[in-house]
């Protein structure tokens, strides 16, 4: 059985400020017989909390987001290897921004902090899920002469940090085990026409 609980959000605006928050809850009771894997009886419960705000002003905007999420089966937080249940996120912070120059130039970047995740420790043999912080910049640049056409220059992973994200599996496990890791300082340069 399935039982959602109504996400309760609420949204502000005023002036150059947006403000929002969300709250989640889903239950599964006997999430194997809802997947059709080997029978555990055990229940599943996600939850857990989204909160932003935004400021837009002059010739940017600026925003901060922080997500807190929990899954359990059985009372226990998931571990990364529970594919079709969850993942043990944890607290996610979000910063974003840009600068619009001019007509032509816009520089920005974002950065996603992950803290440490304490629940998992002792969990299936898990450790804490290490917490890491990757920041990515870009510009971008839309000619005058050519409507709709922008090239922009991505660096991703700015300061080359070696680390898997939330959504991966295998992390926190023990050492037999080698989590897939996030690509490196990755430099892009593209072009977009809209017509």
């Amino acid at each position: 059985m399935v039982n959602i609980k109504p996400t309760a959000s609420a949204s502000i605006c005023g002036g150059p400020w947006k403000t929002s928050a969300a709250l989640f809850y889903t239950e599964i009771n006997d999430i194997d017989e809802v997947l059709g894997a080997a029978r555990r009886a055990l229940d599943l419960t996600s939850k857990g909390i989204d909160v932003s705000i935004r400021y837009t002003g002059g010739q940017g905007h600026a925003e901060l987001n922080w997500t807190y999420a929990e899954v359990e089966t059985g009372g226990a937080t998931v571990t990364t290897t529970e594919y079709y249940a969850g993942r043990p996120v944890g607290h996610m912070i979000g910063l974003s921004g840009a600068w619009q120059a001019n007509e032509q130039w816009t520089l920005g970047g974002s950065a996603e902090i992950a803290l440490e995740n304490e629940d998992t420790a002792g969990v299936g043999g898990m450790e804490a899920l290490p917490g890491y912080e990757v920041v990515n910049v870009y510009a971008s640049y839309t000619p005058r002469k050519i409507s709709g056409l922008e090239v922009r220059l991505d660096v991703r992973n700015l300061f080359d940090e070696q680390y898997s994200s939330r959504t991966s599996d295998g992390i926190g496990l023990p050492s037999s085990i080698v989590p897939v890791t996030e690509p490196g300082r990755t430099i892009a340069l593209t072009t977009n026409l809209r017509f």
